[in-house]
């Protein structure tokens, strides 16, 4: 993944080229600011991890058993379920990093909403 040439503090814009599930490359334009963390795909999930610096994109996707990157998830319910899940197994540390992943997510979107007012 890396940032396209039109991509800005504004408007980050990452590429994505790869595989897919079925071996076939493919080349993805994602517009962070306009990802939906109830509805996005683990591509644009990988994105964000990437621009946000998070070390862990979305854990609960591979644990789901998801292999499509152009699937859409609700990745607000996929994070709260695992931190639910770690914290009734007694992982509370493993809960408490989940947590804070969501948390930088979602406070990265609230941060954008903020820059667009005037």
């Amino acid at each position: 993944m890396n940032y396209a040439e039109d991509s800005t503090d504004e408007n980050s814009i990452v590429i994505a080229k790869g595989n897919d599930e079925y071996g076939h490359q493919f080349e993805e334009r994602i517009y962070l600011n306009d990802i939906d963390l109830n509805n996005a795909s683990y591509l644009e999930m990988a994105a964000l991890a990437v621009h946000t610096k998070t070390d862990s994109c979305v854990p609960t996707a591979l644990s789901l058993g998801h292999d499509d990157y152009f699937q859409e998830e609700n990745y607000v319910n996929d994070f709260n379920k695992c931190i639910a899940d770690l914290y009734k197994m007694g992982f509370y540390d493993a809960a408490l990093y989940e947590t804070s992943i969501l948390k930088k997510y979602i406070d990265y979107f609230k941060s954008i909403v903020k820059q667009q007012i005037p």
